[in-house]
């Protein structure tokens, strides 16, 4: 990949441009993580502290686009193949957890019934679980490349 010099200054080797892609990514992926964490708590609260569906639903959106930027971002990157290799199945399982989260959080959206909302709340729970070690896996593995 080619990065133009406008946006960094660019060494001869192109090493700095690296790390910063790099540094840049891990931040990102520290991020995502850290909602992923917000997000599992706050459907683990008491019934009396529990967030709006439509700010779950809002939150979940966020964590998707913050995902498929990372994604993107990774794809203009100049990251070692093999790290792209050991990343691409974490991805493809994040990707997967993040839209049943979507769906989940619509239906949570719409539920009306208090069996109904716990159902959702517990299932989104569930998935938050299930997405955390994938998002920790991409973190750990950009972060270690710093």
């Amino acid at each position: 990949m080619t990065v133009s010099t406008d946006k960094f200054d660019a060494d001869p080797d192109g090493e700095r441009d690296r790390s910063r892609e790099v540094n840049s990514l891990c931040n990102l992926a520290q991020q995502l993580l850290s909602q992923v964490g917000s997000l599992q708590q706050a459907m683990n609260q008491d019934a009396a502290e529990i967030s709006p569906p439509a700010s779950v639903q809002a939150q979940i959106v966020r964590l998707q686009r913050d995902f498929q930027r990372i994604v993107s971002d990774l794809d203009d990157a100049d990251i070692d193949p093999a790290i792209e290799q050991r990343l691409r199945p974490c991805q493809t399982e994040a990707h997967r957890w993040l839209r049943l989260l979507g769906v989940n959080a619509m239906r949570l959206r719409t539920a009306k019934q208090p069996e109904r909302i716990d159902q959702e709340r517990s299932q989104l729970a569930h998935q938050l679980t299930q997405l955390h070690p994938f998002i920790q896996a991409i973190a750990n593995e950009l972060c270690s490349e710093r």
